[in-house]
């Protein structure tokens, strides 16, 4: 045939291969060396108080900024859906057109609202599952400030 066979090769669990598997698989377990005791590994896990006091400041930054982008993301959506169905309503400012309050609203909601709240619910998580502070809160902190000067930009442009 070859030196390589497409066929697959297959274990029989009275086979010698299998038997000399599992003790491969024994060999490499974790064991002390001869004369020392072992120690089992105890993991030390924060309480959640002070998880959540760790992660207080940064993701309340968070959700307050996501909610306020909620709510003027609503209202564009708001005066986009009454735009719809009468366009002459705000019809004397440039900015107020549908083809542009749509779009802002929808960024608004899902970069202002959607992403930061998602973003503040992940860090939660992960340090409460995890059972650590959060790491670099200020940096956090700086980081939403910069994503919401983005997203005030990116509105500002339509």
């Amino acid at each position: 045939m070859g030196k390589f066979s497409s066929a697959p090769t297959l274990l029989h669990a009275n086979s010698s291969n299998a038997h000399l598997a599992h003790e491969r698989a024994a060999s490499l377990s974790l064991t002390p060396e001869p004369g020392v005791p072992a120690t089992p590994v105890v993991e030390k896990r924060l309480d959640t108080a002070q998880i959540d006091a760790s992660c207080r400041g940064p993701l309340l930054l968070l959700f307050t900024s996501g909610m306020t982008w909620l709510v003027l993301g609503l209202l564009l959506a708001l005066i986009s859906s009454i735009k719809l169905h009468a366009p002459g309503f705000l019809a004397n400012t440039a900015w107020l057109t549908l083809g542009r309050v749509r779009p802002a609203a929808m960024n608004a909601i899902l970069y202002g609202f959607a992403s930061q709240t998602g973003i503040g619910v992940l860090l939660w998580m992960i340090c409460r599952l995890g059972g650590n502070r959060l790491a670099f809160p200020n940096t956090l902190s700086i980081a939403t400030a910069l994503w919401n000067l983005g997203v005030t930009l990116e509105l500002w442009e339509f």
